[in-house]
Parts: structure tokens; sequence; C-alpha cells
């Protein structure tokens, strides 16, 4: 008669073999498929987060909506809302932070928003997108100056905004403008530091066409009118040569 104890024997290790292959096999399906589903879960938190927080985050209409500070490369866009919101400005694929959080990794919250574009071409007509939060707000549209022949001579003019109490008014707006017997200037504007000072370049003021540098003379009246959102507004003049610096600003 044959032997079949060795078939036999053979025969329980292969079946053994298999039961340990198959639960091996199993058991990493089982982590596989549990690490599937516990990073999709990760995701699907994630997008829900983004979605909470487009959702929630504050939104207020842009008011007082300011084209400054235009020359043959940048521009300045500038506006306040009621209640404090993130501030930002797209031209194309390009998204520009509110001036103050240029450095910052985050957005902060505002009523006064001062956002400068740059590595803009010369003569050139732009769509842009006001944002809050990833919601886009408001569109507008500029243009940029064409360059001039010669450079101009840097002439600063600069002061401070305060509040009642006399304490410094941070990321109030400074809109800066001249006007004399040959007409206005065009739009300057600057945001003021933690100690609520501000500094505006005269040397970047052009005619209101654009076309060529503004010419100060002594008949030529300067204005400054200031935006702090809530913190409240004022309006000053001044004569050439009363300007550095400016009296203190009172906003109230």
């Amino acid at each position: 008669m044959p032997d079949l104890s060795s078939g036999s024997s053979g025969a329980f290790l292969f079946n053994k073999s298999l039961k340990q292959s198959t639960s091996r096999h199993l058991g990493f399906k089982t982590t596989f498929l549990t690490s599937v589903g516990f990073i999709g879960f990760l995701v699907g938190l994630y997008f829900l987060g983004y979605i909470v927080t487009w959702i929630a985050e504050p939104t207020s209409p842009p008011q007082n909506v300011f084209l400054s500070n235009i020359t043959d490369h940048q521009a300045t866009i500038s506006w306040t809302t009621e209640k404090a919101t993130k501030g930002a400005v797209r031209i194309g694929k390009t998204l520009y932070k509110d001036d103050g959080d240029k450095d910052l990794k985050k957005q902060g919250f505002y009523t006064t928003h001062h956002v400068t574009v740059t590595n803009l071409l010369p003569g050139t007509t732009y769509q842009f997108n006001i944002y809050q939060g990833a919601k886009s707000v408001y569109q507008g549209s500029f243009f940029t100056a064409d360059s001039l022949l010669g450079l101009t001579t840097p002439s600063p003019v600069y002061g401070r905004i305060l509040g009642e109490g006399k304490t410094p008014i941070v990321g109030a707006i400074v809109y800066f403008r001249a006007e004399g017997t040959k007409g206005k200037s065009s739009l300057l504007s600057a945001l003021t530091n933690i100690d609520g000072r501000w500094s505006i370049d005269l040397g970047n003021l052009r005619a209101s066409n654009l076309e060529n540098p503004f010419q100060m003379s002594k008949d030529v009246q300067e204005e400054i009118i200031v935006e702090g959102g809530s913190k409240g507004r004022g309006k000053v003049t001044a004569s050439v040569g009363e300007d550095k610096p400016w009296k203190d600003v009172i906003l109230r």
C-alpha cells in the first residue's frame, strides 16, 4: 500500500501556511484601508474647516475706494470697511496683502485697507478684485502712467496722526493732494506706523493726468485727508514750506 503519512503532513503544513498568508494579507489590507480612511477623514476635516472659515469670516462692503501712488510700475488701492475684515487685492494670478500684513504669515482684521501693487507695466490698464478672505467683494480697474523721461528729486513731507487722547493712531490712511493755478496733482497716500507717523515723497507727485511731474510753487495749497476708519477722520491744509513736518492731526 502506498505511504500517505508524508503527504498528509505536507497538506497540513501547506494549509497552515496558506492560512497564515491569508491572515497576513487580510491584516495588511485592513491596515491599508484604515490608513486610507484616516487620511480621507483628515482631508475632509481640512476642507470642512476651510468651508466653515470661508462662511464664518466677517465681510463688509468696501467703501471710499481710492487709487493713489500711481506711477509707471505701481499703484495703491485703498478702502475702508465698517467691520474689521481681512483685505487683499488680486491682479491676474498675484494676490497682494494689506501693506501692514506683507511681512506677516497671517492676515489681520482692519477697518482701513491700503494695498500697494507692484511690478506693473507702463501705460497699461489693469483689472483688480478686492478680497476679504477667500471672497471677492469688489471689482475695479486702473491704468498706470507712462515712464517719465528724467528722474525726479526726492522731497519727503511727514507728520503724525493722533487720537483725542493724543495717542498714536496706527494704520490710518493719509491722502495727499496739491492744487495751484495750473491745476491739481495726482493723489498720493501712506499708512501710519506704530507711532502714528507717516511720510510721503512729493517727488512722486504728478499732474492729475499723470503725464508730467507736478510743479510745486508758492501759490500751491497742500491738503491731507486722514481716514482712520472706526478711529475717526481729519482734514488739514497747509502752504508750501509748512509741511516738514505737518502739524499733528487729531482724529475725531
